[in-house]
């Protein structure tokens, strides 16, 4: 019995072989290289792209409407189908993602994770920050001398406040 030199895969995919080298033995009689049964590698992570849909405002922030949300897990091995996604908005339960879904205004903390067929993961979490009102502007104190019939005898200064429930 001799041990022949282990043949190591390259690539991944469905269905790859190695065969081993042949052999001879004292007499001359000669055993030619065998093909492995078929097997499969998987080398590669899955990855998730996410999408989001809106009107982009400064310092990272949607604005004007709700924010749509697509996840799209794709494996990129040979023979390998694509994932499920699951996801969870702000902290809840990992829910499998089925198509779209839409954020409102907030501070939104999305995590996002797959795992495909060969048990290789992808994971990431995303921060969406959305807020469609925008601010007020209302009006407060009028400083001036007040005159007769709804005039002022001065100048007059008009004091403005703004609001963002954001």
């Amino acid at each position: 019995t001799e041990e022949l030199t282990p043949k190591t895969t390259e690539g991944e995919g469905t269905g790859l072989t190695v065969t081993s080298e042949g052999i001879s033995d004292v007499a001359g009689n000669v055993a030619a290289g065998i093909t492995s049964d078929p097997f499969k590698v998987d080398l590669t992570d899955p990855k998730i792209a996410v999408t989001l849909t809106g009107t982009e405002g400064d310092n990272g922030w949607y604005k004007e409407e709700d924010v749509d949300v697509t996840l799209d897990a794709v494996d990129d091995t040979a023979g390998m189908p694509d994932p499920a996604v699951q996801y969870s908005i702000d902290g809840g339960e990992l829910i499998t993602y089925q198509d779209l879904f839409t954020l409102s205004d907030g501070i939104h903390t999305l995590h996002y994770e797959t795992t495909n067929e060969a048990g290789r993961t992808a994971e990431g979490t995303q921060e969406i920050k959305v807020d469609t009102i925008p601010p007020v502007i209302s009006q407060g104190q009028i400083d001036g001398d007040e005159g007769d019939n709804n005039w002022y005898t001065s100048a007059v200064t008009v004091h403005f406040i703004a609001t963002d429930d954001s």
